[in-house]
């Protein structure tokens, strides 16, 4: 595996993650909203 798919790889990796940060994030303040509006 060359330096570059290496790179790649990892950056494929980091977008899922923060894709998945992002999603969970979202789900977060939709429950805090239902929660405060009871």
């Amino acid at each position: 595996m060359t330096k570059d798919e290496e790179i790649r790889m990892i950056n494929e990796k980091l977008k899922d993650f923060w894709d998945y940060c992002e999603e969970r994030q979202r789900e977060e303040r939709i429950i805090a909203e239902m929660k405060i509006k009871g």
